[in-house]
């Protein structure tokens, strides 16, 4: 058959993996429809206007030493997928026809995706196939880039859909996670990005000064009384936010210096454990962009942590009603041994 014209590759290697029946006598579990999903992915659809630059099966696969997905030599492996996709996403030269970014890998690896993939070699982690496909790859749109991001983050993305921002967002035609995570480059979660002061997201939009500019980008399908809500909501919600970590550090402190003494403080530890996990539901809960929602979680947590508190305090009056009464005893001890001495003599 000689070398396949670059254009012919997909159907070349179709000629088996399209097989159901030939390609069952291998791997029954195999899908076959890698050739109808490539055909319909953005790399495919170039190919078939005549675009022989884009990627086909052996830019990513190789040709004769193909390895399995799940073979780490192999290219489409997950810790290897990102380095995959760089050979033609990262070369300015080679995507300068195409209006493309070429950083994306430079901030995937100092992402919260990148580090566990790259660094710590945990699989788990999202690669670029997670989010836009693998054989019928294609950008998310606005629309469904949220849908992308609920595949590993169901909760949050139910909470962002029930949410009012929902609507602002379609109005505004930006996406949802986003708009706040950034994508490539998404960074850890932090409080800091909800509140009415720098870094905080809501102030792009929700701030005094930016609310013209929010109604006027959305062509007045978000009214100002609902940007002035949002401003106090993103207020009481940081607020509430910072009250319940000041409440659990407190009553970490307390508890571990009763620990360290050498007090029974496991109750303590558990009712910590417990506030630690309301703070977490409630990081979640701002995603509902509902500060009466957010504030019953942090509420819970807030009774857990002043209780927790207490038993710690609890613990070290114990410790000191001990010392005082070791001391004591020693006392008595020393006068009962100096009476004895003084007899003696």
């Amino acid at each position: 058959r000689g070398v396949p014209m670059r254009d012919e590759i997909p159907a070349f290697c179709g000629r088996c993996h399209s097989d159901a029946t030939y390609i069952r006598q291998f791997n029954p579990s195999l899908r076959v429809d890698q050739e109808l999903l490539y055909e319909s992915s953005l790399h495919g659809q170039l190919l078939a206007e005549g675009d022989d630059n884009v990627a086909t099966c052996v830019s990513c696969h190789g040709n004769h030493g193909i390895l399995p997905a799940v073979d780490p030599r192999s290219p489409v492996y997950p810790v290897n997928v990102p380095a995959t996709c760089s050979q033609c996403h990262a070369d300015a030269e080679y995507m300068a026809d195409y209006g493309i970014p070429i950083d994306q890998l430079t901030k995937y690896k100092g992402s919260v995706h990148g580090r566990p993939l790259l660094e710590g070699g945990d699989i788990s982690a999202p690669a670029c196939n997670d989010c836009h496909g693998n054989h019928g790859a294609m950008p998310p749109g606005v629309k469904s880039l949220a849908n992308v991001c609920g595949q590993c983050h169901p909760i949050n993305n139910e909470l962002v859909n029930g949410s009012p921002h929902r609507a602002a967002f379609e109005a505004l035609g930006i996406a949802a996670c986003k708009t706040c995570h950034n994508h490539h480059d998404i960074e850890p979660p932090s409080d800091r990005l909800v509140g009415q002061t720098e870094p905080a997201i809501c102030v792009q939009c929700h701030s005094p000064g930016r609310r013209d500019s929010t109604i006027a980008a959305a062509g007045g399908h978000v009214d100002r009384q609902a940007l002035e809500r949002g401003w106090e909501g993103a207020g009481i919600i940081r607020a509430a936010l910072d009250s319940l970590v000041e409440l659990h550090d407190e009553a970490s402190v307390v508890i571990d210096q009763a620990g360290r003494a050498g007090m029974e403080v496991s109750d303590a530890l558990y009712d910590l454990h417990e506030v630690a996990g309301r703070l977490t539901r409630a990081r979640s809960t701002v995603h509902a962009f509902n500060p009466e929602r957010l504030t019953e979680v942090t509420a819970e947590g807030a009774e857990l942590a002043r209780k927790a508190r207490q038993e710690g305090l609890d613990s070290l009056d114990e410790l000191a009603y001990r010392r005082r009464g070791l001391a004591l005893s020693l006392l008595v001890i020393a006068i009962v041994a100096g009476a004895v001495y003084a007899k003696i003599r």
